[in-house]
């Protein structure tokens, strides 16, 4: 089955809308994709101006059908996160208390595990994670829960693609990485972000059943070294790289995806090395 979108009359309000938004526009210029952020002004075909923050500025919120939670704190701070994934949240569904949304999806991260031994997890998995961003994440999906009858859940892995370069620039500098094993890395490709949340809300719209929640990461969870020496080798520069004889403190964790998988959405970057290589050959020609 092809990636799904959803109908022109398929209201679908994005907030905290940012880089995922811009993208879900490009791949859907035909949707009714309302966007709602502080900016004054959005590549979408309506935009709100509103602080998620200030419920003042929720009021009269218009008739949709679904909302994408994309809000993303502005620093790494406690205070940040909270008033990001709990009150920023709790603002909004308590504007939409009154209305019938048909579903709630909500962008979480993988951070909400806290496994760190190299164990595999997917969405059944416990959700103990120890760093509070996680912790403020899961206590955000607790309270959609509490609240949203109809919800979805999409824990992406590291985003990357586009402006998200941070392992480019990590090897640029040149990098050290810990080689007994070496780290897992979870990742996925900013696009298939706003592809997988798309595909999702057609599905529901044509009456498909969706899950309560869906780990997002694409096919190959390979370590964090082999992922550093392959953008190396990309740059022509392998000495950037220097991997270190012994094990580290966290070996992280290995995504399951079959769930995502199983709805039939077909990821456009399903490894790093399709995706690395398409920002590398962007940033070349820039």
């Amino acid at each position: 089955m092809a990636n799904q979108v959803p109908d022109a009359q398929c209201r679908i309000l994005i907030t905290g809308f940012g880089a995922i938004g811009r993208t879900m526009c490009q791949q859907a210029p035909n949707a009714q994709l309302i966007s709602l952020s502080r900016a004054d002004d959005s590549v979408a075909k309506q935009h709100i101006q509103a602080d998620l923050l200030d419920p003042q500025t929720l009021q009269n919120l218009p008739d949709i059908d679904y909302v994408i939670f994309t809000a993303t704190p502005d620093c790494r701070t406690e205070t940040a996160y909270k008033d990001t994934y709990n009150k920023a949240l709790a603002n909004l569904l308590d504007a939409l208390s009154r209305q019938q949304i048909k579903r709630f999806l909500f962008v979480s991260s993988t951070s909400v595990y806290g496994q760190n031994g190299g164990e595999v997890v997917n969405e059944q998995s416990a959700t103990d994670a120890a760093s509070f961003s996680g912790q403020i994440i899961r206590r955000g999906e607790q309270l959609l829960r509490e609240h949203a009858v109809h919800s979805t859940i999409v824990r992406f892995g590291g985003i990357y693609g586009n402006g998200r370069s941070m392992m480019i620039r990590h090897v640029k500098a040149g990098v050290e990485v810990a080689n007994q094993p070496a780290p897992l890395t979870n990742r996925i490709h900013e696009e298939d972000c706003a592809g997988l949340l798309l595909h999702l809300i057609a599905l529901d719209w044509r009456g498909e059943s969706l899950a309560p929640c869906y780990v997002a990461v694409d096919d190959d969870g390979a370590d964090k070294a082999t992922v550093y020496q392959f953008i190396a080798e990309q740059l022509n520069q392998p000495d950037l790289v220097n991997l270190l004889p012994q094990t580290p403190s966290n070996l992280g964790k290995r995504c399951d995806n079959s769930k995502m998988r199983a709805t039939g959405y077909q990821l456009k970057y399903p490894d790093y090395r399709s995706g690395y290589q398409q920002m590398l050959k962007q940033m070349a020609q820039e």
